[in-house]
């Protein structure tokens, strides 16, 4: 689920349809989106598979009610029309059943260029615009959000790599941290080294995993996406670990999707899931925001006490 809490204009299909790719992250297909607003902020934007939306339409529609939302867009995507729109409608009864207004309850075979878009309810029809043109795709993409082409190609950023090996030498937890911040910043190369000694410490430190979320959250996508290279060089509970990290700074930086990519890659990785991922993955689901999010870590003050100094220099 992406709480985006972004102002924009939804008053078409095409307009709306051709955003889901932006507000989402990726090309959705074969899902049902729903998209909450309240009045013109997006409260969130939801998608789950076809094969499973009539298990989770209860749960999504509820937090959309507990947040105030004013209304829901629908949206089924599939080429197969029957069973879309027999999922959107019954998406939409749900949202009625709890009180909910429904703007729109639309079907499009795919999101991925001009398509068409279907009403599922007036028989109104057209074609769908670009979401690589989409105003909000664009803004997105300049405030430095990525669009995959598929939920798919974001799995494969957590693919495993070269795994590092123990340290032969522990590195100070300042050290650790400086490192991390120099390349959060350009100025620094990731190495098994590293990578070995964040897991050690992020591992037998609760205290220092949370103060690394306090550096992250200096430039929460580019420390999200170090962290993932991270992980890729562990296994197991250390892997796990890590993804703590990857999780949290994910949801800092607005990217529902990858958060939930790294929430399973977790769930796949351990039988026993590090707490901070199960509260963020409840949060989530209640409709936490990314600034709400941002208020449990550590200030910067403590996370240098913690540290052991200015992990900027």
């Amino acid at each position: 689920m992406d709480n985006n809490n972004t102002p924009i204009t939804l008053t078409h299909p095409a307009n709306l349809i051709a955003a889901l790719p932006a507000l989402l992250g990726f090309i959705p297909a074969e899902s049902v989106v729903v998209v909450a607003l309240k009045d013109v902020e997006v409260l969130f934007t939801a998608r789950n598979d076809l094969t499973t939306i009539s298990h989770t339409a209860s749960t999504i529609m509820d937090t959309a009610r507990r947040h105030k939302a004013t209304s829901v867009f629908i949206v089924a995507i599939s080429a197969d029309d029957e069973n879309a729109m027999q999922k959107a409608m019954a998406t939409a009864q749900i949202a009625e059943l709890l009180g909910l207004d429904v703007n729109n309850v639309l079907h499009t075979p795919s999101c991925d260029g001009p398509q068409t878009w279907t009403n599922l309810r007036t028989g109104d029809s057209g074609m769908t615009d670009d979401y690589r043109t989409s105003h909000v795709s664009v803004r997105l993409v300049m405030d430095g959000k990525a669009i995959s082409t598929a939920r798919e190609d974001l799995e494969e950023r957590f693919a495993l790599t070269e795994p590092a090996t123990d340290p032969y030498m522990s590195m100070s937890l300042l050290d650790i941290a400086r490192q991390v911040h120099a390349i959060m910043t350009g100025n620094g190369t990731l190495t098994a080294e590293l990578a070995a000694n964040i897991g050690h410490a992020v591992t037998s430190n609760i205290a220092f995993r949370d103060a690394l979320l306090t550096v992250g959250s200096d430039n929460p996508r580019a420390a999200t996406q170090l962290f993932i290279d991270v992980a890729g060089m562990l296994r197991d509970q250390v892997r796990a670990e890590v993804l703590t990290l990857v999780v949290a700074l994910a949801g800092l930086a607005g990217n529902g999707a990858l958060m939930n990519v790294a929430i399973e890659t977790a769930q796949r990785t351990t039988t026993q899931l590090p707490t901070l991922i199960e509260l963020i993955d409840l949060a989530a689901a209640a409709g936490i925001s990314p600034t709400q999010l941002a208020q449990v870590i550590p200030d910067p003050d403590t996370a240098r006490d913690t540290i052991g100094g200015d992990y900027t220099t």
